[in-house]
């Protein structure tokens, strides 16, 4: 089996076999030429299945078996509390319930893992970890396993495969709280873990123009983030206060990270190599850590995470189950007009009028419960309607709200400190923007920095220095605006 990293700088290749263990036997990285993938999405297609092919030749990997790992900050990721459902198989039902809550439409395809069950007022709930990623992104990378004679598996959200090594080793459920950091050119991704659950995740797209170019952009966007986290993390009381953070991923200078890390107050760790979970260490672990976690066994009672499993694939399956459904249905009821007439042959002549009643009672029957049956299907069907109406209309308010630019200045004005103000005009692209503003107090953008973390509204907020002059001081923010959060109603 293969399972194939792709970020938009690399693809990491391992070939192993998986389950309850791996075993590693070939690893290969390749560096993609600029521009081939931008945010996740494939945009030179010959030149990325050129690459991975070139390692499949090189490295005589002979497995055409693969399971695809992707990442892009265009997935979306939400923590919910959702009610249980009663039925025996749930995965359509908790998707549905996702997708309402997250006002998305068909254009997205949901996984999910539960985290844990809750007992509440209202009744038992789940609480899942919801990650929206756009069809139209898979079906690219679908058609880029076409092109290489790749047989797909599994397709899965990058960041969510180290998850499945920590919940199932032991060594790492015993660490508790496990802030866990992987570190890419082009990405930053924070999972924290509470007795190997995940209870926090973070995933956030960097670039050194964020920065002002500067050739330490990644410990100054790794600062940034872990800064924020751990600020979080101590406003909730329920985590145990965090000792030290592990790393993995590409790594270039330990003891600078080290230094970055030492900031905060805490220690860094490399991400130690798990011996229960896999079985030898001939291979770059840290390199390779999140892709080794794709092999390891899906519980399907917590995990739907195969984004090759799309709704309407689903809605296809439960169609034609329904259709046998039905055929069934039919048979038997042939079976038991023909057992009928074999038994009418039998009764005397004198019964024939008696037997002509009960023939018309019958029919009499069966005509009332198919105009039930039909009622009943017009009944579901018009509270579909309305849902896939009200769904739609959500979808049209979600992508209409970021627009809104008053709503947005609203928010940032909201939390100003005196004689804060915004200069020049906000740089709305989609869900991202941008903004310059002025202060008189040199200590007033990173608090005001916190205060807009605390607001919630915004996500990904990138602080990039302030600059004096004379007695004023000017300083830029970047930031996102949350999808779908309670601030858009």
């Amino acid at each position: 089996m293969l399972s194939i990293d792709i970020t938009d700088n690399q693809i990491k290749v391992v070939e192993a076999t998986g389950g309850k263990k791996v075993s590693v036997k070939k690893t290969e990285t390749r560096d993609l030429p600029p521009g081939c993938i931008e945010n996740g999405r494939i945009i030179d297609m010959h030149i990325v299945a050129g690459e991975i092919t070139d390692v499949l030749v090189a490295e005589r990997i002979k497995s055409r078996d693969a399971i695809l790992c992707i990442n892009s900050g265009m997935i979306l990721y939400r923590e919910l509390q959702i009610p249980k459902p009663k039925a025996a198989n749930p995965t359509f039902i908790i998707e549905s319930i996702i997708q309402n809550e997250m006002s998305l439409g068909d254009e997205y395809n949901i996984t999910y893992s539960i985290i844990e069950q809750l007992k509440t007022d209202e009744g038992p709930k789940l609480k899942v970890i919801a990650a929206a990623c756009p069809q139209k992104m898979i079906d690219t990378y679908v058609e880029l396993a076409r092109q290489i004679g790749l047989k797909i598996r599994l397709i899965v959200v990058s960041n969510s495969c180290i998850t499945r090594l920590v919940r199932i080793s032991a060594v790492y459920r015993e660490v508790s709280p496990l802030l866990l950091l992987q570190i890419d050119r082009s990405f930053i991704n924070i999972n924290i873990y509470d007795k190997g659950a995940l209870i926090f995740s973070r995933f956030t797209q960097i670039d050194a123009s964020d920065y002002e170019n500067n050739p330490d952009y990644l410990n100054l966007a790794i600062f940034d983030n872990l800064f924020r986290t751990t600020h979080l993390m101590q406003q909730n009381e329920t985590i145990e206060p965090l000792k030290e953070i592990q790393y993995f991923g590409l790594v270039k200078n330990e003891k600078t990270l080290h230094a970055t890390i030492a900031q905060l107050n805490l220690e860094a760790m490399e991400f130690g190599f798990p011996a229960d979970v896999i079985k030898k260490k001939n291979f770059n672990f840290l390199e390779y850590a999140n892709t080794i976690g794709s092999f390891l066994s899906v519980d399907k009672k917590f995990e739907n995470i195969n984004l090759l499993n799309t709704k309407k694939r689903r809605i296809r399956s439960s169609n034609a189950r329904f259709g046998i459904a039905c055929v069934v249905v039919a048979v038997l009821c042939a079976a038991a007009v023909f057992a009928g007439t074999f038994f009418i042959d039998m009764i005397n002549t004198e019964k024939k009028k008696t037997l002509s009643q009960l023939t018309a009672d019958y029919q009499n029957r069966h005509f009332d419960i198919m105009r039930e049956y039909v009622d009943e299907k017009k009944a579901a069907m018009t509270k579909f309607d309305t849902y896939a109406d009200t769904v739609n209309l959500a979808k049209i308010l979600f992508d209409f709200q970021p627009k809104m630019t008053s709503g947005i200045i609203e928010h940032l004005t909201r939390e100003f400190l005196p004689e804060m103000a915004i200069e020049g005009e906000l740089t709305v692209s989609g869900y991202s923007l941008s903004a310059t503003f002025y202060c008189m107090n040199e200590t007033d953008p990173a608090l005001y920095t916190e205060n807009l973390i605390e607001q919630g509204y915004f996500e990904d907020i990138q602080f990039n220095g302030y600059k004096q002059s004379g007695d004023r001081y000017t300083f830029s923010l970047s930031m996102r605006i949350k999808g779908g959060n309670i601030f858009e109603a």
